[in-house]
């Protein structure tokens, strides 16, 4: 569950369920009351405290493994924000590079969320990132002076912290706790609860239930606490959302004037408006992207989705590109291929 309130009517409901159950067995085993209740407490004792280093032993490692994950999102945007901006200073390359970086950014806030919530990574966001580590190579030069030739170490750091980042995420979303610890965790609060029980058994039945229906609520907050860690990338409030990596691309496409949505407009280039300024398709969008460059060079962004006409956008890329003469990146999610 991943509403609050719906976390909350489940703790309540289960309570209820925990003090009718203990209540009717109270009533029905009546010498419960004569019961010997030393021998059992010892053992609760012992029990609870193995079970509550257990469970603390859970959240703790679970809580580091979500706080290590939610920061590599912020590194993450932030690699790709401040790599944008030193790419700036290498103008033959800094369209491919720029270019890449919002294709990224934007494969990755769209792939990979939905991926990692079954425990894996995209390959398109796999591919952009490809795209992006070949765009450094792209219109090459010699870098002359030293801040020139430190940037350019910069630029290829922030690259590789990019990579890091992600790599945090996904081993944070594959990091599922074992089946044998979900099954010490549950088996061992019913087990607590049992002792409670029985150790309880002098107590009022109503008194008696009470208890045990307190216990219950905590330790299933408990277990939903550890679920809730243990699925970090999940929907709902509290977990690890895009939203950051989201923002970094929406406010690297404003400067770069690569829309969201809408029809593809191509100044200059009336060979390449002709064959692709069209409508997208869908709120998925078909194709979403801008000439990039000067004169012959030339970078078409793309997401995933097909043409108005149901042309695909990996097959109307070369096509445009070469009506163009043009010399340039094909940098899209789920479009992994250089032409030129």
């Amino acid at each position: 569950m991943n509403h609050p309130l719906l976390n909350v009517a489940a703790l309540i409901v289960a309570g209820a369920v925990v003090f009718a159950v203990a209540a009717l067995v109270r009533r029905r085993a009546t010498k419960l009351a004569d019961l010997d209740t030393a021998p059992w407490s010892a053992t609760l004792s012992y029990v609870a405290t193995a079970y509550g280093v257990l469970i603390g032993f859970s959240i703790l490692l679970l809580f580091g493994q979500f706080a290590d994950a939610r920061h590599a999102v912020g590194d993450e945007a932030t690699s790709v924000g401040t790599a944008f901006e030193q790419a700036a200073l290498f103008p033959d390359s800094a369209p491919a590079v720029q270019t890449a970086l919002v294709c990224y950014a934007e494969a990755a806030a769209r792939y990979d969320w939905p991926a990692m919530r079954a425990d894996g990574g995209a390959p398109e966001v796999d591919r952009a990132f490809a795209n992006l580590v070949q765009s450094l190579g792209v219109d090459d030069a010699p870098s002359t002076g030293a801040l020139h030739s430190a940037t350019a170490t910069n630029l290829a750091s922030q690259v590789g912290a990019i990579s890091t980042a992600r790599e945090t995420r996904l081993v944070a979303a594959e990091a599922d706790m074992p089946l044998m610890m979900w099954g010490l965790l549950v088996g061992g609060g019913l087990f607590v609860l049992v002792l409670i029980f029985v150790v309880t058994s002098t107590a009022t039945p109503r008194t008696q239930a009470g208890l045990v229906a307190a216990a219950g609520m905590f330790t299933i907050m408990m277990l939903l606490l550890v679920a809730a860690l243990n699925s970090p990338f999940a929907d709902g409030p509290g977990r690890i959302s895009p939203r950051l990596i989201t923002e970094a691309a929406s406010s690297l496409e404003e400067q770069t004037g690569l829309p969201v949505e809408g029809p593809l407009v191509v100044p200059d280039h009336p060979a390449i408006a002709d064959a692709v300024n069209t409508e997208s398709n869908s709120q998925a969008g078909a194709l979403t992207g801008a000439l990039r460059g000067a004169g012959l060079k030339a970078a078409i962004v793309t997401n995933a989705g097909s043409l108005q006409d149901g042309t695909s956008a990996g097959e109307l890329a070369p096509v445009a590109m070469a009506a163009a003469g043009a010399d340039g990146a094909w940098a899209g999610a789920g479009f992994g291929s250089d032409f030129s």
